[in-house]
């Protein structure tokens, strides 16, 4: 037999292996063998026959025992490699927003869990969430051998989501041993946020304090705050509405008191109350508006606080042209805005709160928001329109926010109880009007979230920067999903593996 002919006999095997390619694609893409499928496999078969028969038995033989070596080292190399990919984990993230690479607070997180958590995730099939849940979820996993998950569709196991208890569509729910928690955003910061929250002896607690005319936090109205507390509920938090005048001291369980907008000054009794619990290493967080009384100045005062009897105006940054709208996007250096660069934040109606000139032995109070250096603080607020006069009035930049931390017992050093405290001159930028308009890329409610954090020392949920879930859709058919994900994981490694062994083939032959 000459060499060409041998040539012609070797492309035989070769011709095989092609429709028998082309014979499973057509099954897989069409989900079922079609007629094509069956001639392109009978195809296939001839083309084995053939070749057998043409190829001289002693050569064949030869042939044959040698390439099987070569194709068992091949399948060995790549069993190895495989291998090492699973005990190795690499990922690199290029997307634009790097939704799907975890910060290293989140990995600190991880490191520590110990015992097993199984994350259930009840999202529909139609919902782009689903994906990005899963694509985020199985980071959690790469990282821990601790944690496992999975996406159940409401629509076609109804039973699963009956059985967890679940009643809302798009609820990760997270559970270890016999604790639970439940969020509704597919986001780094929620779930990192429900981890810790299991992880701890209890649940963080944040009460709302009332009975002084504060907003509601069960209200569903523009000025309410029920969008807020189902933000801090969503990040792991307790809330709960504690009524002064029922209460006699501050419950033990508290890990932060908010004041938000009080309408009328605190009486004797509740500043006593209120100065006990900061002196004692309480954490405060205050919401107040302009026009409305400072509720305990002196307490305020007390920690480096001084609030301002003003409304600020800011026509260089404002929210969407409101001068009465100050836009901030550039945050003074604090543990509290660490993670909030890139991001912007608006203060509808919002009055002056700096630190004072004084700040007491043993106290830190600093600011941390301030507006532009075109912005004032209006001193004259019965005038129906608002212009700077810099006889009365005190020009920018103006501050928004404090933080002061420490202990008034000077001289007790580390024995003494440290008190933190985080003071707004605004309580609008969380209202349900503020939160229900606004996107990820403003950072109002992840500005407050920071705050509490801060308040209760939860340092890695601080530094966690909150990730943009934009969705991009490309619509394509079952069959061209099917086309494209088979293409891509085996129709091309066969094409390059079929021709590189063309190419040895001919070479050796």
């Amino acid at each position: 037999m000459g060499k060409r002919a041998g040539r012609l006999i070797s492309l035989l095997l070769f011709a095989g292996l092609t429709a028998w390619a082309i014979a499973l694609a057509q099954a897989l893409i069409n989900q079922g063998l079609d007629t094509w499928s069956y001639a392109f496999f009978g195809a296939g078969v001839l083309c084995f026959i053939l070749f057998g028969v043409l190829t001289p038995r002693s050569r064949h033989l030869a042939t044959v025992a040698r390439r099987s070596w070569y194709i068992l080292a091949l399948v060995a190399a790549l069993l190895l490699l495989n291998l090492v990919a699973l005990r190795f984990f690499f990922r690199l993230d290029l997307t634009e927003l790097r939704g799907y690479s975890l910060s290293p607070e989140t990995l600190n997180v991880l490191t520590s869990l110990q015992e097993p958590l199984n994350i259930t995730a009840f999202i529909s099939n139609t919902d782009y969430r689903g994906q990005l849940a899963s694509e985020l979820l199985g980071e959690y996993v790469a990282h821990s051998r601790w944690i496992s998950y999975q996406v159940i569709d409401p629509d076609l196991q109804p039973s699963v989501m009956q059985q967890k208890g679940v009643d809302r569509y798009g609820t990760l729910l997270f559970e270890k041993g016999a604790k639970r928690q439940e969020i509704n955003s597919v986001d780094e910061q929620s779930m990192t946020s429900a981890i810790l929250t299991l992880s701890q002896d209890r649940p963080r607690k944040v009460y709302f304090l009332s009975g002084h005319g504060e907003r509601d936090l069960e209200s569903p109205r523009r000025e309410g705050y029920n969008v807020l507390k189902w933000y801090l509920q969503n990040k792991g938090y307790v809330v709960e509405t504690l009524n002064s005048d029922a209460a006699t001291t501050w419950p033990e369980d508290v890990d932060a008191l908010v004041v938000a907008s009080p309408h009328q000054a605190f009486s004797q009794r509740d500043q006593e109350l209120l100065d006990s619990y900061l002196q004692a290493g309480g954490r405060l967080l205050v919401l107040l508006d302009p026009g409305l009384p400072n509720p305990f100045p002196s307490i305020l005062e007390k920690w480096g606080v001084r609030v301002g009897d003003n409304m600020i105006f800011d026509p260089k940054s404002s929210f969407f042209g409101d001068p009465a709208t100050p836009l901030i996007n550039q945050f003074g250096p604090s543990p509290i805005t660490r993670s909030l660069s890139g991001m912007s934040a608006f203060f509808p109606l919002a009055r002056e709160v700096d630190a004072t000139g004084a700040v007491p032995e043993g106290v830190d109070a600093r600011s941390f928001l301030q507006t532009s250096d075109k912005s004032w603080a209006e001193n004259n607020l019965k005038e129906p329109q608002a212009s700077f006069d810099p006889a009365v009035d005190k020009a920018g930049p103006i501050s928004l926010a404090v933080a002061a931390r420490g202990s008034l017992a000077a001289g007790r050093g580390a024995e003494a109880a440290k008190a933190r405290l985080a003071v707004f001159g605004d309580s609008d930028f969380v209202s349900n009007a503020a939160l229900s308009s606004t996107d990820t890329e403003l950072g109002n409610a992840a500005l407050l979230n920071n705050a509490i954090n801060w308040l209760v020392e939860d340092d890695q949920l601080i530094n966690l920067k909150p990730a943009s879930t934009e969705a991009r859709r490309v619509i394509l058919t079952g069959q061209q999903m099917r086309l494209i994900g088979y293409a891509t994981i085996l129709f091309m490694p066969l094409t390059i593996a079929l021709v590189g062994a063309l190419v040895w083939w001919r070479r050796s032959a």
